[in-house]
């Protein structure tokens, strides 16, 4: 039995329908799942719609939506969210994931999963990994995150500095939380739910949310799984073995044509969803149009270290700190230049 859990607004029930359908199209048919979603606003039709998709599935053995309004408000965790630009889109459904341990004392064991993800081969493998005595089974993404100085509540902030002094974490590990295997025996007993909050309340905002959370609490007590149980659209290839493609950061299939081989994957599982109608159709076809590229003689390219600024075939350096201060300066320079003879 395989035990799944989700965590949706219902903006996001076309994404989740998605998921869903393709953890089914690729699933043993001899491995038994209960799915649960946790929500706070889903309407009584997208409910209706998405059992009625699941009811065709015949190893899906439970499906439930979870009303996590009986338990928190709506807007409680609003004031908590990190305000910065590049994390915007994320919603605070997010920190539904801390409520997981207490919410299903059923459970020893689960696997939550984002929903900008899509299922590629059988999580049976995934989910019986051996995570005895530790908190979870996860996926590092440590190199893809803080590599550049980041701006955040108008403090310069170097990743070492950041894990040590705001996660305390000092061994440069660090684990995206869209793919989760969680021992939830294990996270009761070390009282996970109650120490998420506090370091919630005492911390905020954080960067990256829960996840930072997780990351600080889970720091000794973790596995790191094959990365190909989440692998990132940017690095997913035919030949590179993925069990699952996580769409993470803004850009998404459905916003975004850019996104290599994974845009059309995740639009043939969504295809098969009952949320598929001409609109969605017309979406799909307008996403495809992407004009040609333009060939820029003017460019500012971003590097690990240093930014340069590429005119012609002339290069030049420039300091990142100095780049986001001056940022609208040179963009403005730059298109006046582009637009001389």
């Amino acid at each position: 039995m395989i035990n799944i859990i989700l965590a949706i607004n219902d903006k996001f029930i076309k994404q989740a329908a998605t998921t869903i359908m393709s953890i089914y199209k690729n699933s043993n048919k001899n491995s038994l799942m209960k799915i649960n979603i946790l929500h706070s606003d889903i309407t009584q039709q997208n409910q209706n719609i998405m059992k009625d998709m699941v009811k065709n599935m015949e190893n899906i053995s439970e499906f439930n939506f979870v009303d996590m309004s009986k338990i928190v408000t709506n807007n409680f965790f609003d004031k908590y969210m990190c305000k910065e630009k590049f994390c915007s889109y994320v919603s605070s459904e997010t920190y539904y994931r801390l409520f997981i341990p207490n919410l299903f004392p059923q459970y020893d064991k689960v696997l939550y999963l984002d929903s900008d993800i899509i299922v590629c081969e059988d999580l049976t493998e995934l989910y019986n990994t051996d995570i005895d005595n530790l908190y979870a089974g996860v996926v590092s993404v440590y190199k893809y995150f803080f590599k550049n100085v980041l701006s955040f509540n108008d403090d310069k902030i170097i990743s070492e500095e950041y894990l040590a002094r705001k996660l305390n974490i000092l061994n440069k590990t660090y684990f995206n939380a869209g793919v989760l295997l969680l021992n939830l025996n294990e996270m009761r007993k070390g009282n996970i739910q109650e120490k998420s909050f506090k370091f919630l309340f005492e911390n905020y905002p954080l960067l990256y949310q829960d996840q930072d959370i997780l990351n600080s609490l889970f720091n000794n007590k973790i596995k790191f799984l094959d990365r190909r149980y989440n692998v990132y659209y940017r690095h997913f290839l035919d030949n590179k073995p993925t069990t699952v493609l996580h769409f993470a950061g803004p850009q998404k299939p459905w916003n975004s044509y850019k996104l290599n081989k994974g845009f059309e994957l995740y639009w043939k599982y969504f295809k098969l969803t009952p949320f598929y109608n001409e609109t969605e159709e017309k979406l799909y076809l307008d996403l495809k149009k992407v004009p040609p590229k333009e060939k820029k003689n003017i460019k500012i390219i971003l590097g690990k270290q240093r930014y340069r600024l590429k005119i012609f075939h002339n290069t030049f350096s420039i300091n990142p700190s100095f780049y986001r201060k001056s940022k609208k300066k040179i963009l403005s320079l730059i298109t006046k230049r582009k637009s001389r003879p």
